[in-house]
């Protein structure tokens, strides 16, 4: 249980200063106006986040790439193809969740 518990973990608090940080139970807290925040807390990747979309399976959905300029020299079934979405590799699935946090 990582939630900080006032009657068990209150002698921690001694000496304890605003912005202070703290160490119960193995789990590193800082105190900011009373309130207790586990951390280190990840930042999602914006960048990330606004490319890849999870399916309701949660596996990642991508968009293809190639699909920007130079039209002209591609064939219609190319194009075709290039606007469809597809999935992420499973091989590189536990990078991007890692940044999105799902």
């Amino acid at each position: 249980n990582n939630r900080w518990d006032p009657g068990r973990d209150i002698f921690f608090l001694i000496g304890a200063t605003n912005g202070g940080v703290l160490k119960t139970n193995g789990t590193c807290k800082r105190m900011l106006a009373g309130k207790d925040i586990l951390m280190p807390k990840m930042k999602t990747h914006k960048g990330a986040a606004k490319r890849f979309k999870f399916t309701a399976k949660g596996k990642i959905r991508r968009n293809r790439a190639y699909a920007g300029h130079l039209f002209i020299s591609k064939s219609s079934k190319q194009k075709r193809r290039l606007r469809q979405a597809t999935l992420v590799h499973p091989s590189n699935e536990k990078r991007l969740k890692r940044l999105i946090h799902q």
